[in-house]
């Protein structure tokens, strides 16, 4: 089973390339969009390049950022941190469950070395490919989640929720309790994070999250990033619309003077549940409107902000048509 997600994630995907890249071909924003992440892929370096090939594999574009992110693994397998992105998009990229392990397993064993400098890298990135490492490395997860490092043991908490349902409920709750009243901003940012990644909340969860997401204060830090979370985590069937449309007037208040970080998050959030109306402010993202004292031209931070701009454009635009 923990095997094989990422195998039915890739044929779920590459069953929509077809589709896709006709949408691609008869819509010049989609179009433009494309083009801005395949420069990104082939232009930039680092977790911006990561990023941009993410997105790619997400919307079934698989082939392409293997190619070059083999070329990547050849150059700078032993590149920290940077090695664990590359083994990441790896992953995610491989149509077979056994080349996909192959990567996982790299990430495994910067897991297990207790002085390895990327091994926070590599725990947060077990958590984002669903895998535990409870049942491999049970006694180096312990230590991991009591060490000193509270985001190490947060990354860990959220990786070992993939060991079975009854943790993840368990964790889920603990997710949210650190991302409403934890006293750390990053622990709390890290913790909402999670949450949008997981999913799952019930209605009373979900309300609870709301609720805190509109009475946090106008200048915590928190306040988009708990207004993104509820956005996204919004259960099916849930009746209440006018709290959520109130989430979602809030969330996009005032967007035009977002951080790189806001920005990002932000477009990202709409990636998951926006909708055709969203797409304004995902454009103006995109033409780098309102960037001025936020990012220069040409700098990585444009480049990182216009990536996810696009893949939410593209994923809007496949949702509605």
């Amino acid at each position: 089973m923990k095997k094989t997600w990422l195998y039915i994630f890739c044929l779920i995907f590459y069953s929509m390339i077809s589709c896709n890249n006709e949408t691609v071909k008869s819509d010049p924003l989609a179009e433009k969009a494309m083009d801005e992440l395949r420069e990104v892929l082939h232009k930039q370096s680092l977790f911006i390049k990561v990023h941009a090939a993410e997105y790619l594999v997400w919307l079934g574009y698989t082939e392409e950022v293997k190619k070059v992110y083999l070329s990547e693994n050849d150059l700078y397998q032993a590149q920290t941190p940077y090695r664990i992105g590359i083994w990441r998009v790896l992953a995610q990229a491989e149509k077979n469950p056994e080349d996909q392990m192959k990567w996982i397993n790299r990430v495994f064993d910067v897991y297990a070395d207790a002085n390895a400098p990327d091994r926070l890298h590599a725990t947060e990135t077990l958590a984002k490919l669903q895998q535990s490492p409870l049942a491999r490395y049970p006694e180096i997860t312990q230590q991991t989640l009591s060490a000193d490092n509270r985001n190490l043991n947060t990354y860990a908490l959220w990786a070992i929720s993939y060991s079975s349902d009854t943790a993840m409920k368990k964790n889920r709750i603990a997710f949210l309790h650190l991302a409403t009243e934890d006293s750390n901003q990053v622990i709390r940012k890290i913790s909402a994070y999670i949450l949008r990644k997981i999913g799952g909340l019930t209605e009373d969860e979900w309300l609870a999250l709301a609720n805190k997401a509109l009475a946090e204060p106008t200048d915590s830090e928190m306040k988009h990033s708990l207004l993104n979370t509820a956005f996204v985590t919004l259960p099916a069937g849930y009746k209440q619309q006018g709290l959520f449309q109130q989430i979602h007037r809030e969330m996009l208040q005032n967007s035009a003077g977002f951080s790189v970080g806001e920005r990002i998050e932000l477009a990202l959030s709409l990636a998951d549940k926006g909708a055709t109306g969203d797409l304004p402010v995902l454009i103006s993202m995109f033409n780098n409107e309102n960037s001025k004292g936020v990012y220069e031209p040409g700098s990585k931070e444009e480049a990182d902000v216009r990536a996810t701009a696009a893949y939410a454009i593209l994923k809007i635009k496949k949702r509605e048509t």
